[in-house]
């Protein structure tokens, strides 16, 4: 090593770091190891003789403990060394346990570890001439394969964990479609699942990654690529449907009779999705980047025996991820132009499915299966987007917004009664040169349609997550005013707008260090752009629990007992829209008007 003409408290602090020493060198390796005369290692001696004392210490202490940690392996009688000359149990001994052992080198079993250490290193370095590879890549190698077996092992555990029952007298073969959904739902590459297969050999008998290749290709239905009006795939309705039947077939053996099948579907646009192995600019800046997609899914939620009235299969999760069927998946925006072009042959095949049915082949007989399929998995802008409105109206009743305020009409209730006929009445009687013109006085005429529907079918759907936002940000904007003191919803002056931004803020630290919940808080890790608050969230801070904390800070008695009964009845109000049984609408009704009043 080259040698130091000058050696400062630095320069050993970076050598005993480097090379992992811990301070208890001794005098001779520090020499030797700098070329360094006497005089600068006197200088080292003293910056570090209080830890160079302390470490010897516990070095003694640590070779103490190590002797006599092996001379207790070698005292005990479940040691056998495999250098012995004789491992013996003397059977005729009166001491059954006694293990006479002798050992020609006396070696401890550190030294054993050393030299099987060495023999490993001998072999590291043969394979590293033999192929031209650095010690250490090869070494990088070896940890990389450790990595991977202990990640196959908790891989196993969570497969494990997706069956309730094991058979522990041995190994059992797993369904094809669960080994699918297996390696779908864990995202498994085929590299993965082959070693998981190999792993779980013992336990569990996974079919080839082939065959479940195949039968992947086998319940896909027919689908097709689109390039107009942007790329994308998309199946045919008919196809989805047969496939969907006939592998509902196997599990509730269908009779030849008439069934009704009831779906529901609907499509939504998604932007900001990154470009695979591409450079997405401003996705570290929190700005919406990527690529906007359109997709439309299905979920079958309902077979009805018509000649029996009796339901045979019904969805357990129809509102589940899971369960949604995919029909087309485009990249574009959430635009009428491209609408006009996706949404008509839909709902021919919505209508021919309708009319026509599915025939499914039962052996000698064949089961007729009617499709009543419903749009109502669509939120409010794809509503105005296919109904053609953009007024101030209902998209299922015909209330404006103004008169959904007045306590008269809302004792008379808000009747669904819009219907797409309604819509293309309007339509035909208004428009001049395919064109819905605003004119004086046709505010109650044109009931808010702007545009010709594109729709063929009613969309008659209350989005019920938009309901738990729309209401939790109505909720958060009524305490921040009764906070700030500000009576007056609309037309706020400077002044005052100042007051509800400073209210709102305040509520927001108060929530956040109450339940560590981040209210309306876009930029943080969970939400790059436009708000941190979810329907979880919404349903948590109005439950009975934490709607206390949501008026802490509103200073009078009265007023804060009146703010938690509304946040009562907006809760009870949400949760019966999202709810599936039969409630009291009269109770409901009167909730509904001692709020307005």
């Amino acid at each position: 090593m080259k040698a130091l003409k000058e050696f400062t408290k630095n320069d050993a602090c970076l050598f005993l770091k480097k090379h992992q020493y811990k301070y208890y060198l001794a005098a001779s390796e520090f020499v030797k190891a700098f070329d360094l005369n006497e005089n600068v290692f006197g200088k080292i001696k003293s910056l570090f003789q209080k830890k160079l004392t302390m470490a010897r210490i516990v070095n003694q202490k640590n070779q103490a403990k190590k002797k006599k940690y092996d001379q207790i392996i070698l005292d005990s009688p479940f040691y056998l060394d495999n250098d012995c000359e004789d491992n013996v149990i003397d059977a005729d001994s009166n001491k059954e346990d006694e293990v006479q052992i002798h050992n020609k080198n006396n070696k401890t079993p550190s030294n054993y570890f050393e030299e099987e250490c060495d023999e490993i290193l001998e072999k590291i370095k043969e394979v590293s001439e033999k192929y031209s590879k650095t010690s250490e890549c090869i070494v990088s190698y070896i940890v990389h394969k450790i990595k991977h077996t202990e990640k196959c092992n908790n891989l196993v555990s969570k497969v494990k964990c997706n069956f309730n029952k094991c058979n522990t007298k041995g190994s059992f073969g797993v369904n094809l479609e669960k080994a699918l959904y297996i390696k779908n739902n864990l995202r498994l590459s085929k590299d993965t699942y082959i070693n998981l297969r190999i792993m779980t050999t013992d336990s569990f008998q996974f079919p080839s990654y082939d065959i479940i290749t195949k039968l992947r290709k086998e319940i896909t239905p027919t689908f097709y690529h689109l390039s107009y009006p942007s790329p994308g795939i998309k199946f045919s309705y008919r196809d989805a449907m047969q496939m969907h039947l006939q592998r509902l077939q196997v599990d509730i053996s269908l009779e030849p009779v008439t069934y009704a099948l009831f779906v529901k579907d609907g499509l939504d646009g998604s932007g900001s999705h990154p470009v695979y192995h591409q450079f997405n600019p401003g996705a570290s800046s929190h700005k919406k980047t990527g690529k906007t997609l359109i997709t439309y899914g299905f979920v079958p939620y309902r077979l009805v025996n018509l000649e029996k009235g009796l339901t045979v299969w019904e969805e357990k999760s129809p509102n589940s991820p899971e369960a949604c069927r995919p029909l087309f998946i485009m990249e574009t925006k959430e635009e009428r132009n491209i609408l006009k072009k996706l949404i008509p042959p839909v709902q021919d095949e919505i209508t021919d499915l309708k009319v026509n049915g599915i025939h499914i082949d039962l052996g000698h007989n064949k089961a007729i299966v009617y499709c009543h399929i419903t749009m109502s998995m669509v939120d409010g802008k794809m509503q105005d987007l296919l109904l053609g409105t953009g007024g101030s109206f209902c998209n299922v009743c015909k209330v404006s917004k103004a008169d959904s305020q007045n306590l008269e009409i809302i004792e008379q209730g808000f009747q669904m009664d819009r219907s797409i006929e309604f819509l293309t009445n309007i339509w035909d009687s208004q428009n001049i040169n395919g064109e819905m013109k605003s004119r004086k006085g046709d505010y109650c005429i044109r009931f808010g349609l702007t545009q010709k529907p594109i729709s063929k079918f009613d969309i008659k759907t209350v989005p019920v997550l938009h309901c738990w936002l729309r209401g939790f940000a109505w909720a958060v904007k009524f305490i921040s005013h009764v906070a700030a003191g500000v009576n007056n919803w609309t037309n706020l002056s400077d002044h005052e707008t100042s007051k509800v931004g400073l209210a709102k803020a305040k509520l927001q630290t108060i929530i956040f260090k109450e339940t560590g919940i981040r209210l309306d808080a876009p930029g943080t890790q969970t939400c790059a752009t436009g708000t941190s608050t979810t329907g979880n969230v919404a349903k948590r801070l109005l439950n009975y629990q934490l709607r206390p904390k949501m008026v802490i800070m509103i200073q009078k008695k009265t007023n804060r007992e009146n703010a938690v009964k509304v946040l009562r009845d907006i809760n009870i109000i949400l949760r019966v829209i999202s709810s599936s049984k039969k409630v009291d609408f009269d109770k409901v009704l009167n909730i509904i008007l001692s709020m307005c009043v």
